[in-house]
């Protein structure tokens, strides 16, 4: 399978090639740790950079021998030398769909030392979520449309990665480095929480939500600040900068990190409305919607057009959809 992953990151694998390698990287948690580790001995060898002039029958030796040297190194020395590294649960984003997960490295100049920061840009497509694990061990799930853009290494204090969509976040605790999701609207800190935020650039709101621990979210618009509890959701209006902060079921925002969702015998308001935090979208029902009607059925990998099409043969209902925007009427 190896000469399968270097193709891939060659990108030059076939379309048998990459099916393959998405049902292997499927199978078990090893076949992900074994692409991570591939990943990062590639990048870390000459291979990457011969493979570009066509050199492809050197490029697997020398990153054979690159291998080689650095288990070497392991073993003589007792110490793992630090190459970029690449979790797991990053292999496993990539198994979700060829087209669904991008990493990107790119090196800047930090400005108080002579050393370049490597920073990671992980995307999720549109109908893909999927997690990655943060260079301090906190965990990052990232829902359909989103971009987290987070650092190689955090800095000595502080920890700040970037946002566009929404995330739902488990954060290591660290009461001498404090955690930030920087939004284009908001700055959330933390200490040691689970948390979601939400911040699609086509949404006029924005949402923090908390389910345990605390935070901080600081409004970037006038500096204001608000910290929340469990169970409280604050809502940016885009437009007005203004603010509100509601009681809300702070689990059902984080069901779309679930691997399925079980619905029996729960009223049709009650699936809708889990539905619009399971797919990212929003719901609106037009008067006569049976809205207490009751039913059972799981979502697992089905798109939110096929839970609807389902949905108008059992409910006798009919549906439009713009963008993430869905309106429900009463045939």
């Amino acid at each position: 399978m190896e000469d399968i992953i270097i193709k891939y990151l060659n990108q030059t694998a076939t379309e048998n090639e990459m099916r393959a390698l998405l049902e292997w990287l499927d199978e078990n948690i090893d076949n992900q740790r074994q692409f991570a580790t591939t990943r990062d001995l590639w990048f870390a060898s000459e291979a990457a950079v011969s493979s570009r002039y066509g050199e492809s029958a050197n490029a697997f030796s020398r990153f054979r021998e690159n291998a080689l040297a650095f288990e070497n190194r392991k073993s003589k020395n007792g110490i793992s030398i630090r190459l970029v590294k690449i979790a797991a649960s990053i292999a496993l984003l990539i198994a979700c769909s060829a087209m669904a997960f991008f990493i990107g490295k790119e090196s800047t100049p930090h400005t108080s030392q002579i050393v370049n920061v490597v920073m990671n840009q992980a995307i999720m497509g549109p109908g893909h979520k999927g997690s990655v694990t943060l260079p301090d061990g906190t965990l990052a799930w990232l829902n359909s449309n989103s971009k987290l853009i987070y650092p190689d290494q955090f800095e000595e204090g502080v920890r700040k990665v970037k946002l566009i969509g929404e995330g739902y976040f488990e954060v290591t605790p660290n009461v001498k480095a404090p955690f930030y999701v920087e939004t284009s609207d908001m700055s959330v800190k933390v200490l040691g929480t689970r948390f979601d935020v939400q911040n699609y650039e086509k949404k006029n709101i924005s949402e923090t939500v908390l389910l345990s621990g605390k935070v901080e979210v600081m409004m970037k618009s006038n500096g204001e600040r608000r910290v929340l509890s469990p169970n409280e959701k604050l809502s940016l209006d885009r437009q007005t900068n203004r603010y509100t902060v509601d009681r809300v079921d702070a689990a059902e925002y984080a069901l779309w990190t679930a691997e399925k969702l079980v619905f029996a015998d729960e009223r049709l308001s009650t699936i809708l409305r889990k539905m619009e935090r399971w797919y990212g979208i929003s719901i609106s029902c037009k008067q006569g919607v049976p809205l207490d009607s009751r039913y059972s059925l799981t979502i697992r990998n089905e798109s939110k057009e096929e839970i609807l099409k389902m949905l108008s043969i059992l409910v006798r209902i009919d549906y439009t959809i713009k963008d993430e925007t869905i309106v429900i009427y009463k045939i």
